[in-house]
């Protein structure tokens, strides 16, 4: 079948009227094998992540901003530690994930999951300032280590297998 003419007119309405069906239901749907999740830091300039930076601005170049106190000698203090993370992750679909034309909404239920309870220690388990420079590349790299995306199955947290359902 020869393509659309140029027109101002979106192809589906051009498709009715020439008697055709959408072109998605004439293919046979693909089978997913991957989901892929980026988690990437919100940068000033970047028209679209200027609302979230206006009401998040502890996120500007960050990530991930913890807001947190720190009690030192009896006294507390406020914090605010930011990363800024970069960090892709796949996850691999088994059975494949099948989405057809016409198909009733479904879904593949997929967990992102940080795990914070190690962020603030080193590798003996002490508490780590985040308020000394000299321990962010450590609590940087706690946080990429924390991060891991599953399917999710039977939705407890925890990998499991893949099992379709409305969402």
């Amino acid at each position: 079948m020869r393509k659309p003419p140029h027109s101002p007119r979106p192809w589906g309405a051009w498709s009715r009227e020439a008697g055709c069906r959408p072109a998605e239901s004439r293919r046979p749907p693909k089978p997913l094998k991957e989901i892929e999740i980026s988690l990437d830091k919100l940068e000033p300039g970047h028209a679209a992540e200027e609302p979230l930076i206006t009401m998040h601005p502890d996120l500007a170049d960050a990530s991930i901003a913890v807001t947190g106190r720190v009690l030192q000698d009896g006294a507390e203090e406020s914090f605010t530690f930011t990363a800024a993370l970069d960090r892709d992750m796949e996850i691999l679909l088994d059975p494949l994930l099948v989405i057809a034309a016409g198909d009733e909404p479904t879904g593949t239920r997929i967990s992102l999951v940080l795990r914070t309870a190690g962020w603030f220690r080193d590798s003996a388990g002490e508490w780590l300032d985040p308020r000394d420079p000299a321990n962010r590349s450590v609590i940087e790299a706690n946080m990429q280590a924390s991060l891991e995306a599953f399917a999710d199955g039977d939705m407890d947290g925890e990998p499991g297998p893949i099992r379709s359902g409305t969402l």
